[in-house]
């Protein structure tokens, strides 16, 4: 049966903007990777996928996580996967309280480096590897989807795309958005306002292979100018002005099927004109291989946008932190999009045109230097201060609140980034 556009609006409605009329849960989960190096030497160098998966081995063991596709382990609800770099990534279960949370990400993050250390392995938590080039690191996994990923972004813009795979990471926090209409949207366009912001104040990636490149958040930069086919602001000037759910939903439908292929289908992995054949094109070509739902959702998994609906929103704007402020961004994202009050300010204080917001994400790669970025972030971040404290108890986030307030002192009150004291941190 050939595949409509409207099969793809309802899978959409219904499996990636589900709403709610009697439910509203505020769950919060994390997504974090870390980068594996090896001390010694001229300066520290990257560990392979082998030498990491075979210290972790044990400790997959006797925990009892369970092995899939030998890149992925599962338990409780968590997940330990690689990325094409050999890029760690904690992937946590969802919890009610962050105080929680963050016991849990602590928790098996001292234990996998607890593992690491006895094989002389530490895991670096920066937006880019400062010390390693991509050819230096190389394609860690042989999926053939990883293999397909290499070869698109490598024809796209050949160092930024192998850095974007295999130098770089990011936290990225999860929040629930499964709503009523009103403020599922909301929720959602915030979180694509708040992206500038969050990118500057949490910018952590001035260095990359041993040199200063200018910028505080070179993975911002990266991003940026890497596909804008897939990555970027999936929303609409009329969705915006409208506050249409389905509008919002029109718009990430139309972000995805003018995304470029990189995987075609069973048969074909990737089309002879790769970085032109779009999903709306297989749909409306005569090929034998017609699109399925599945390939939808295999093409949904490889857009990366700025904030990324999957049933939850995916926040994907924040490079790497260190240990300590790992549960900030959690905390800044969180209390605003859940807390009445502080959703309504927030919206309506960075509210801004589609144009308007891209020229912010251009400037947040210089971290918090623009005054309009400076004096938003400034601004922002006590009012997630404030709801957060309003939420404490529905949230129960005390040591969490504690480290946001230290980081938002330390750093954005002051106009600094962790990228502003990273070059002593190399030393």
């Amino acid at each position: 049966m050939k595949l409509k556009k409207s099969d793809l609006f309802d899978y959409l409605s219904t499996k990636i903007f589900p709403i709610s009329s009697d439910e509203d849960s505020k769950k919060i989960g994390v997504e974090i990777e870390m980068i594996p190096f090896i001390r010694g030497g001229d300066y520290p160098k990257r560990a392979s996928l082998k030498q990491v998966k075979s210290a972790l081995n044990p400790y997959f063991d006797c925990q009892a996580w369970r092995e899939e596709k030998n890149f992925l382990y599962k338990k409780d609800g968590a997940l330990i996967s690689f990325e094409p770099g050999g890029q760690i990534e904690f992937s946590s279960e969802p919890f009610s309280k962050l105080d929680d949370l963050k016991k849990e990400v602590y928790k098996v993050q001292d234990e996998i480096k607890s593992y690491l250390s006895k094989e002389n392995i530490y895991l670096c938590l920066r937006g880019v590897d400062p010390w390693n080039s991509p050819d230096e690191t190389g394609l860690q996994l042989e999926d053939s989807r990883y293999q397909n990923m290499e070869k698109y972004f490598t024809s796209l813009n050949g160092s930024l795309g192998r850095s974007m795979m295999l130098s770089t990471a990011s936290i990225q926090v999860c929040l629930d958005f499964k709503t009523n209409r009103e403020t599922q949207v909301k929720r959602y366009l915030l979180a694509q306002f708040l992206s500038p912001y969050a990118s500057a104040m949490f910018a952590n990636s001035p260095f990359s292979q041993k040199k200063n490149t200018g910028y505080e958040s070179f993975r911002s930069h990266i991003w940026l100018n890497l596909d804008d086919s897939r990555a970027g602001f999936p929303f609409s000037k009329s969705s915006l002005e409208n506050l249409s759910r389905e509008e919002c939903i029109e718009s990430y439908l139309d972000f995805a099927l003018d995304s470029r292929l990189i995987i075609f289908g069973k048969k074909h992995p990737s089309p002879k004109n790769l970085g032109v054949f779009t999903f709306r094109d297989w749909m409306q070509s005569e090929t034998a291989e017609r699109p399925t739902l599945e390939d939808f959702e295999i093409a949904l998994s490889l857009l990366f946008p700025e904030v990324r609906p999957k049933g939850f929103l995916e926040f994907r704007s924040v490079d790497a932190q260190d240990f300590k402020w790992q549960m900030v961004p959690a905390v800044f994202f969180s209390s605003l999009l859940y807390h009445d009050e502080a959703l309504e300010e927030a919206f309506h204080l960075t509210k801004v045109s589609l144009e308007t917001l891209k020229e912010l994400k251009k400037k947040s790669c210089y971290g918090l230097k623009d005054p309009d970025l400076l004096k938003g972030a400034q601004v922002l971040a006590k009012l997630s201060l404030k709801a957060f404290e309003n939420l404490s108890e529905e949230l129960g986030g005390d040591s969490c609140l504690d480290d946001a307030t230290h980081f938002f002192e330390e750093f954005t009150q002051k106009g600094f980034t962790p990228a502003s004291f990273f070059e002593a941190s190399l030393k």
